[in-house]
């Protein structure tokens, strides 16, 4: 088998095979004419952009979760769930919502074995780092306090992980590993809100782009730098509503301040760009954008989030941003994007499963 063959099976067959088969290949390389087509075959590897399903925010829907990855053609091994030439990406999210499930485990386990397994790669999301709050005390404190508030929004991870175990920390140190977003293979992702000027913040106080426990009280400590922008990046850009105004999210809480659609890189007015869509906000719709709201450019790599509960049929928020979060947990669908390399995205790359 020549070494042209070799490469073809490892872009198009299993990750480590493939490098097993590319360090063959290169040892069968020391002709000149070997060397000259492998010389060729680099420079292919090079351009190569690999294959990724995006998923969005799953928070506790194993069922959903399994009949997506089935219906994208991924199949089940001891090792967990693989395709022979796509890789998931995973959205964060994981967590809290569905407790009549009962399905937490489930989820966690295939998220997990596929990461270990590098059949997926996640990024955190804001569900996962409150359950790192809510489960690490400060001076005697919890990062994130147990209000009834807070206890209810993650009623369905403690309804399935009460009390302490070594299955709850494996899962706690588990979220430590996520990264607050991947840049990889020409695409970006992040849970919420892709913000230049606070991903520089973050590369600057954590090259690692991960949280630990010290990191972790800094991003619960309102006032400090990295607080700030774990809010933006996690959670989205918010503007405070004039006085006297405020919705209620699909959780229940009351809001008196609205996400912005970053994405709306032409807008000029702050009523095109709140959410939720059609958010009555009364006479500050007509009020300029935020100086500081952030504007991801029309030549900027394609970039998915999750976070924002859209509904209806999915699309792209703009030729280089979708959102794939579309409230699976409020009776509407988990969606994945099928990416192929392409910089404009489109819409007959979505796809879902429809169940109810």
């Amino acid at each position: 088998m020549s070494p042209e063959d070799l490469v073809m099976l490892a872009i198009h067959g299993d990750e480590t095979l493939g490098q097993h088969l590319i360090g063959i290949a290169e040892a069968t390389s020391q002709s000149e004419k070997g060397k000259k087509e492998w010389a060729k075959l680099e420079e292919r590897e090079r351009v190569f952009i690999k294959k990724y399903d995006i998923i969005g925010d799953i928070h506790g829907h194993g069922g959903e979760l399994v009949k997506l990855l089935v219906h994208l053609g991924y199949n089940n091994s001891a090792d967990g769930y693989y395709h022979k030439s796509r890789k998931v990406i995973f959205l964060g999210d994981f967590i809290d919502r569905g407790k009549e499930l009962v399905q937490h485990k489930q989820v966690l386990k295939i998220v997990m074995d596929m990461v270990k397994n590098k059949n997926a790669l996640a990024v955190m999301g804001n569900h996962e780092f409150n359950a790192l709050a809510y489960h690490t005390k400060h001076n005697g404190r919890y990062l994130r306090p147990h209000t009834k508030k807070n206890s209810d929004q993650h009623r369905a991870f403690l309804n399935e992980f009460p009390g302490e175990s070594e299955e709850k920390s494996a899962i706690l140190d588990f979220f430590y590993t996520l990264p607050l977003w991947l840049e990889i293979d020409g695409l970006r992702v992040i849970h919420a809100c892709w913000d230049d000027k606070n991903i520089s913040v973050i590369r600057a106080l954590l090259p690692s782009i991960r949280l630990d426990k010290e990191s972790l009280i800094e991003a619960s400590t309102k006032g400090t730098k990295t607080y700030q922008a774990i809010e933006v990046l996690l959670k989205g850009f918010e503007y405070e509503l004039p006085k006297g105004v405020s919705f209620h999210d699909p959780g229940g809480t009351q809001r008196t301040a609205a996400r912005l659609q970053w994405w709306k890189r032409d807008a000029t007015h702050l009523g095109e760009v709140v959410l939720p869509n059609g958010l009555n906000i009364g006479a500050a719709a007509s009020l300029p954008l935020p100086k500081d709201t952030p504007v991801y450019g029309k030549n900027e790599p394609p970039c998915f989030v999750g976070h924002y509960w859209l509904k209806g049929e999915p699309a792209p928020l703009a030729d280089n941003v979708a959102c794939l979060d579309y409230s699976v947990a409020k009776h509407g669908k988990l969606v994945a994007y099928r990416w192929d390399g392409e910089q404009v995205l489109e819409q007959s790359k979505f796809s879902y499963v429809v169940t109810h």
